[in-house]
């Protein structure tokens, strides 16, 4: 299966105050992302980690980037800061490609799986807590239904 992990990017700084970035923060490597990559690697799966914040990509680079990979399944991690640009990427890239599969993990989709499940309809599942492991058998799962 053909996986694209992504961390998203999101201006946050230019929609609290209405200006162009002002600060730049320090950007720390989507490690979670790595290990989940590592794991699905290890059951033959063809995976990307997209870091669209460290690469300062806008909405549509990250979907041109998505779309080139041409995954089935798009896993996205996400800060409660970045939900807001999380619910337009996956809704774009649910609007473009419908068939792709996508899910939400990390701290966001931890505390607010249920919310996240009503709010954003680009989002067809949600892995909350630890990932690492059950992504594996979330990747079974979606294989066998497929197949």
């Amino acid at each position: 299966m053909k996986i694209i992990l992504i961390q998203p990017s999101c201006d946050f700084i230019a929609q609290a105050y209405g200006v162009k970035r002002k600060v730049r923060f320090g950007h720390a490597p989507p490690l979670g992302l790595g290990v989940i990559a590592s794991y699905l690697r290890q059951d033959g799966h063809d995976v990307a980690i997209l870091d669209a914040a460290a690469l300062e990509l806008g909405m549509e680079a990250t979907i041109e980037k998505v779309r080139f990979f041409h995954p089935q399944l798009v896993g996205i991690t996400a800060l409660t800061n970045y939900a807001d640009s999380v619910r337009s990427l996956a809704g774009q890239i649910k609007k473009e490609m419908p068939d792709v599969t996508t899910v939400l993990g990390g701290p966001h989709a931890t505390y607010f799986y249920e919310e996240i499940l009503q709010d954003m309809p680009g989002i067809d599942h949600v892995i909350y807590g630890e990932a690492d492991t059950v992504v594996k058998e979330y990747a079974k799962a979606l294989n066998r239904g497929k197949g």
